[in-house]
């Protein structure tokens, strides 16, 4: 009798964090960008994190940082469907006279928030920013596979500004 209960206990333990299985990246790689968001490494980070994390951006997200402590790569996992929804902006810290400080940059999100905001310097091609606030939103979008695009909410601020 022990072990027939035991056997249904252990089933939901291994379950309880099982979400949904990786469909697709909404983008593999953005124009003059080494970022390849669909490499082998990429894919099998994915997968582990579909089935080993909860939500922790926007009620049905798993938000990831792909790059490292230094200059972040943001990916937005939709844990209801098994689409990667990509950042094509790479993040770093504040710099000092146009160098880095080696700081990493200030990072704000919640599973209960719809923005990831950051303090720090966006890179991205032809579309670059030092020492800035900006936020970021999986936002609805009329063209695309998905429909969706992970993309600034507002036009960048100045720390200086604020």
């Amino acid at each position: 009798m022990k072990y027939i209960l035991l056997i249904p206990i252990l089933f939901w333990g291994v379950n309880a964090f099982a979400q949904t299985n990786f469909k697709a990246v909404d983008t593999c790689q953005y124009d003059q960008s080494d970022i390849n968001f669909c490499s082998k490494a990429n894919i099998a980070t994915y997968k582990k994190a579909f089935l080993t994390q909860q939500p922790n951006f926007n009620q049905k997200y798993i938000l990831l940082n792909i790059g490292d402590r230094l200059n972040h790569i943001y990916v937005a996992l939709d844990t209801q469907t098994g689409v990667v929804f990509t950042l094509k902006d790479e993040i770093s810290g504040v710099q000092k006279n146009y160098q880095a400080t080696g700081k990493p940059p200030t990072v704000s999100y919640s599973v209960n928030n719809r923005d990831l905001c950051i303090e720090g310097t966006v890179n991205s091609y032809r579309d670059s920013y030092e020492n800035i606030w900006v936020c970021y939103r999986v936002q609805k979008e009329d063209f695309g596979k998905y429909k969706k695009q992970f993309w600034r909410t507002d036009v960048p601020q100045s720390l200086a500004d604020r």
